[in-house]
């Protein structure tokens, strides 16, 4: 069946945390649980594939984070990644979800790194089995001798920005970050942008600068997350990512010492969208049993 952004809709659950909605998906069947965060400007629906593929086998939970998707677009809202995860936190401990894997990408990552955080120093009761880095994790964190004010040129001029402007652009610029901008059907983009300008979502991607100056900021504290946990991390990587090159991961795998680097062929920065198959079974061969970070 073609998805449609009604039937996306009516997939989606919502529970207000705080003054704002965050809406979310949440599969309720299978015996182990499976957290999908993702990356800024996009939402929930980059995981669509590994929600159809997975959700007879796993508990899939699947958010937009505030200020993307569904939830709620507040005006005045910095987008902060501490209170991108305490909202998280909330929603877990809603669902009573303490015991779970875990997907993430960039924005997402940022954010899962600071819950990490909070497991790591015994102030969270969850238990983390598995960890799935994807293209563009981190890798803020890990550029040196730029300053934030930089980084924030560079976002602005590669054209990030210029994906809410106008759904001519949104595609072309998304497009540009794929390996094959025809990986994507025109049901995908049309979809995508749909959700970016809810509610007049894209005006808020402005505030991307807020969040790029607060990861620069905590750089060592999030990434000494990821290289402190105890639990199996996994990187899936595009080969062909214009965004996040390979070199990222390269680095990343070396800090993260125990990590597994999976690069994938003919894929850029979306390994969820263009190579949705590989991802998938990748989660598949995750080992639940006797691995995990727990407090």
């Amino acid at each position: 069946m073609k998805q449609t952004l009604e039937n996306w809709k009516m997939e989606h659950n919502y529970l207000k945390v705080y003054e704002e909605v965050i809406s979310f998906i949440d599969t309720e069947e299978g015996d182990k649980n499976l957290l999908f965060l993702h990356d800024f400007g996009t939402n929930s629906y980059s995981y669509h594939h590994q929600i159809n593929e997975l959700k007879e086998e796993y508990r899939v939970i699947a958010p937009d984070f505030i200020g993307f998707g569904l939830s709620d677009k507040p005006r005045s809202y910095y987008y902060s990644i501490f209170d991108q995860a305490q909202v998280i936190i909330h929603l877990l401990r809603n669902l009573e979800v303490t015991d779970f894997a875990v997907v993430c990408q960039g924005y997402g990552a940022a954010i899962f790194a600071e819950i990490l955080s909070q497991i790591e120093a015994g102030r969270l009761s969850f238990r983390v089995r598995n960890i799935i880095l994807l293209n563009g994790s981190m890798t803020l964190e890990l550029v040196s001798g730029k300053s934030p004010k930089d980084l924030i040129s560079n976002k602005v001029n590669s054209g990030f920005s210029k994906i809410s402007y106008s759904y001519a652009l949104f595609k072309k610029y998304f497009g540009m970050s794929l390996a094959d901008s025809k990986s994507l059907s025109d049901t995908d983009y049309s979809l995508f942008w749909n959700l970016l300008s809810e509610r007049k979502g894209q005006k808020f991607i402005q505030f991307i600068d807020y969040c790029i100056v607060e990861r620069k900021q905590f750089a060592k504290r999030w990434l000494k997350a990821f290289i402190n946990a105890t639990c199996s991390i996994d990187l899936v990587w595009g080969e062909n990512d214009p965004l996040s090159p390979l070199y990222y991961a390269e680095k990343l795998h070396q800090l993260i010492e125990g990590s597994n680097l999976h690069t994938v062929e003919s894929c850029g920065h979306f390994p969820s969208l263009e190579t949705p198959n590989t991802l998938t079974q990748k989660i598949k061969t995750l080992n639940y049993e006797n691995n995990s970070l727990e407090h």
